[in-house]
């Protein structure tokens, strides 16, 4: 049967080697997926903590106003 795509290389044609994994590629392989998860982790935490040290001064703000509004209609 034969396939619609072709694959022309002018280089001439490629190998592809499948090895088994050692404990060294496999040691190498989960180190580059926990750092990858830190990465990630670490930003998730940057942006949630950017977004709380915004609303503060905000919340701050409307404990004051509220307080100063209240102390006026005395």
């Amino acid at each position: 049967m034969r396939s619609r795509y072709r694959f022309v290389d002018l280089r001439g044609s490629h190998r592809i080697y499948a090895v088994r994994l050692g404990p060294f590629g496999f040691a190498s392989l989960a180190l580059a997926i926990v750092m990858v998860v830190a990465v990630l982790a670490t930003a998730m935490f940057l942006v949630l903590l950017g977004a709380v040290l915004l609303w503060v001064p905000i919340v701050i703000l409307l404990i004051a106003g509220t307080i100063i509004s209240a102390l006026l209609r005395r």
